[in-house]
């Protein structure tokens, strides 16, 4: 499964996502984070702690499709 992640410099209440053809006409997720400050010693908003938590280490290794069913449940 193809993952799309983008940087964007958010400049109004809209940001546009060019969709490629293989998703159209399915259900996608999107999810929006504020863009982590990388200068050294920067601690990271509790938000952002407990959102990296919910996958512990490596959370976005192996197959995306087995973390979403074992996230909602299913296997």
């Amino acid at each position: 499964m193809q993952v799309i992640r983008e940087v964007r410099e958010v400049e109004s209440e809209e940001i546009v996502i060019r969709v490629p053809k293989e998703y159209r006409k399915k259900r996608v997720e999107v999810i929006i984070l504020p863009l982590l400050d990388e200068k050294p010693g920067k601690e990271f908003s509790k938000e952002i702690e407990d959102f990296l938590s919910l996958g512990g280490s490596g959370c976005w290794e192996g197959d995306l499709d087995e973390m979403r069913r074992s996230r909602d449940g299913i296997g």
